[in-house]
């Protein structure tokens, strides 16, 4: 096994040892789980428990009960579970140094590539869950500025592409009335509203500061405030402030079992060496996988498909 000049001391010396630099060693930033902290945790999986979760959805009941008749019996109705699945793999990512450079360097690397790939963990996990909440079947394009000048698909994708260069408080209470009237439940008292940072910047004039309505340690990461019914959430990672040719952020709206997570193995960082501790190597790993919970398609019960896709999925032009 060869080592990779990239990893060794002559090309990083100089950056780990000059006693003229700062002994605080610099990070590139990167945010913290954003989606992670909405995800609906399965059952673990364990050791030898296969690759798949399973786990039962039920259905409305097919007909509403009303009132009877003293001398009749009761019409029997029926009540369908539906399965879903969720299937494992394994995440991860590692770096390898030299038994040299971790002896001469200033810093220590171990500690310092630990916090990288921590960064780097937060990232591929939180973008998993990102890319299970874009197959959200009800995906909406604002044409105009007005309230109701949105088109919305149910299939996943959307054929317009966004007039507006921002949106306004107006157009949110559009897709807030349009999740309650689709009978998304909320997760506790609000819907959770993620979006891109120039979105969020369109709405902030009509957030109230979150610490009005609750103390610092109920908030969610990265919240900023809440306005109809919603809590908002900032992401300046994943979501798109452009989406093509659009000018305006990428959001979404979601309630309860939005989007699920099974672990077989936890994420966590590994640490191991070769030839004598010379080469040395950090990791993270985990099997884990998400899913969304709820589909229009998967769960169709032939009648009334209200409550059964919990995502909303806005956007500045066509997703196909």
């Amino acid at each position: 096994m060869g080592f990779e000049t990239v990893h060794d001391w002559t090309t990083h010396g100089g950056y780990i040892a000059n006693q003229k630099l700062s002994s605080k060693m610099r990070a590139q930033a990167l945010g913290m789980y954003v989606y992670r902290q909405f995800v609906d945790k399965k059952d673990a999986l364990g050791k030898n428990a296969g690759d798949v979760i399973t786990f039962s959805k039920r259905l409305r009941i097919d007909t509403a009960g009303g009132a009877l008749t003293e001398t009749s019996s009761m019409n029997k109705q029926t009540i369908k579970i539906t399965k879903g699945t969720c299937s494992v793999t394994e995440y991860g990512n590692k770096v390898l140094y030299s038994l040299k450079a971790d002896t001469l360097a200033k810093f220590n690397l171990r500690s310092e590539y630990g916090q990288g790939l921590m960064d780097d963990q937060v990232y591929v996990l939180d973008n998993a869950i990102f890319t299970e909440m874009k197959t959200a079947r009800f995906n909406v394009v604002f044409t105009n500025t007005g309230k109701n000048h949105y088109e919305v698909k149910t299939t996943g994708s959307s054929t317009s592409t966004a007039t507006i260069t921002a949106y306004n408080d107006a157009q949110f209470r559009a897709i807030v009335d349009y999740a309650k009237q689709n009978h998304i439940p909320k997760m506790g008292s609000y819907y959770i509203c993620i979006g891109a940072t120039n979105f969020i910047s369109d709405m902030y004039d009509n957030l109230q500061a979150v610490a009005q309505y609750a103390e610092p340690e109920f908030r969610y990461k990265d919240e900023i405030g809440k306005y109809y019914g919603a809590r908002f959430v900032e992401d300046n990672v994943l979501a798109s402030t452009t989406i093509g040719s659009g000018e305006v952020g990428e959001w979404f709206l979601f309630g309860a079992e939005a989007v699920a997570e099974a672990v077989a193995l936890p994420e966590e960082l590994r640490y191991y060496e070769e030839e004598a501790g010379r080469f040395r190597y950090l990791l993270w790993l985990g099997i884990m996988g998400y899913a969304k919970i709820w589909d229009r398609v998967a769960d169709d019960n032939g009648n009334d498909l209200k409550g059964v896709e919990r995502i909303i999925h806005v956007s500045s032009e066509s997703t196909t």
